[in-house]
This record gives structure tokens, sequence and C-alpha cells, in this order.
């Protein structure tokens, strides 16, 4: 993209994909006459990343209609509307819930956690196949226009000394606000992937440990965002989606939809008491058994 004004996407109805970008609105519109609209199945749209201050920003290209604006003005808060990148994130809160004292937890990308994910997981079939089904749930079907970024994947991983004895991966999404599910709301989605442990490291709290942990990057990403909507008198709609491939699946998945729930409650208590007009929304817990 660049510093050019205006980019032009297509959308498959869960994310956006970048066609190209442009510098003056009649490139834009030259360009978009040479597209067969009525052959293209996603819808096309065209965002101006330098409109002004309550101006229309995002449009929408109908074969019958041509250009036309989706409604969305541009809102200067709604800039702040990101989640904090992962090397950011405070863990020494996360390191003190570890029943082990020796144990380390270290938080990394999740597309830097191949090595460490292969060993822990791919060791008999059936475990390669839980794997490959846990990796799908990145890609489900959701409503809400996921914001894609590298921050967005996220690896858990649990050491003793200088072995890896369990990870947690899951990914974190805020809807991206140019294109909301709804115009009074603006979702945050945790999406659960895998939470392994060693077998010989079972049965001691790491599971639940690593499940807190999620929680505690949960709240915090709640919060953010709870601010940033405060501004614009935006409500916060939260989301919980994980596939659950066994019994021990199913009961951490309980697990976290508990948690989750309270976290959202305790988020909006925390921010009410201290005056910020915030709006309390039920979370969606979306969680399929596969037992």
């Amino acid at each position: 993209m660049g510093n050019c004004r205006y980019s032009v996407y297509s959308h498959d109805g869960e994310s956006i994909s970048l066609i190209d970008s442009y510098d003056i609105w009649a490139d834009v519109v030259l360009n978009i006459a040479g597209i067969n609209l009525h052959s293209v199945k996603d819808h096309i749209y065209i965002v101006d990343h330098h409109a002004l201050e309550g101006d229309d920003d995002v449009f929408v290209v109908k074969p019958s209609q041509g250009i036309k604006s989706t409604g969305h003005r541009r809102q200067c808060y709604l800039d702040d509307l990101f989640l904090t990148p992962i090397n950011s994130l405070e863990i020494g809160e996360l390191t003190e819930l570890l029943p082990i004292p020796e144990a380390k937890l270290i938080l990394v990308p999740l597309a830097d956690s191949k090595p460490v994910l292969d060993e822990l997981l791919h060791k008999d079939g059936n475990e390669q196949i839980n794997a490959q089904l846990s990796d799908m749930v990145a890609i489900r079907y959701s409503p809400i226009t996921r914001f894609l970024d590298p921050n967005n994947d996220v690896c858990l991983q649990l050491y003793i000394g200088s072995s890896v004895v369990a990870i947690a991966s899951f990914s974190r999404y805020v809807e991206d606000h140019r294109f909301p599910f709804s115009k009074h709301e603006i979702s945050y989605e945790l999406a659960l992937h895998t939470v392994f442990v060693k077998p010989e490291y079972r049965n001691i709290g790491l599971a639940t440990s690593l499940s807190k942990a999620i929680i505690a990057i949960v709240k915090h990403d709640m919060k953010r965002i709870q601010k940033v909507l405060s501004v614009g008198n935006l409500r916060l709609s939260p989301w919980f989606s994980a596939i659950a491939l066994s019994a021990g699946g199913e009961a951490i998945c309980d697990q976290i939809s508990e948690a989750f729930v309270e976290a959202n409650e305790d988020v909006f208590d925390e921010l009410e008491e201290k005056g910020l007009k915030v709006t309390y929304q039920e979370p969606i817990i979306c969680v399929e058994s596969l037992v």
C-alpha cells in the first residue's frame, strides 16, 4: 500500500485482500472500469486512507450502481483500534501462574513456532491428525471481518530447562471497523487452536496455567479495545471459538469459555468504576466438539 491514498480490496465475506493501490481517484475509476464485476464473486471495496475526519472513506463497487459510499466515515480515534504487538505484551505476571518454579514461559508469534509445534505434536499419527485439525481452526468461518496482522497468531511455549514441555497456540482478532458486522459494535475474537502438554508433565496444572495465561492476554486486549471504543460510544462484542478434539480438550474449552465470560465482566466493571462510558455485551461462545 505504501503512501498511496486509495486501496482497492476484494472481500470474500470473512477477510479482505488487497488488489491494488493508487495515488489519484481517476486511476481508481479507470481500473475499476476494467473489472468484469458480473464475473467477480467477491465484493470490491475502495478505501480512502487520507479522508478527513467525518468524510466518507469506504466505497463499494456495484455492477449496476457503480461506486457508492458504504456510509463508513473517517473517525481518527479508530486509528488506535489495534492489538498490542506480541513483543510488547507483559508476560512477567503470566510466569507467576506456573505451578513449577523453574518453568519459563515464552510468548512468540505462531509463525515462528513451527519447529516447536512439530517436535511436540507430530510424534505419532493420531497427534499429527489432531494438530492438522487444530490448525484448521484459524481459517474457520467467522461472520466478522478479521483485521489480519502478524500479531494475531500467538504461541505460548513453556520450558523446563532447555526443553519445551507444553504449548498453547491461539489467535486474537479485532474486527476491521471499515467492514463492521454491526455499525454499533466492534468484535474481539479469541480463537483457540492447540493446548498440548507432554504426557509426563500432565495432571500437575500446566494446561490450566496456559489457559490462565491466555485469559490474561485477553483481558489486556479487551481493556485496550474498550477504552478506544468508549470514545465513539461503540460496544465491544467478545467472541470465543474453538474445536475440542478430545475429552481433555473439552475440559480446557469449558474452562476457557467460563474464564472468557468472567474476563469480559471484570474489564467492564473496572472501566465503569474508572468513569469510562462502556456498554456491557454478553460474549458469544462458539465451541464445537468432535469427540
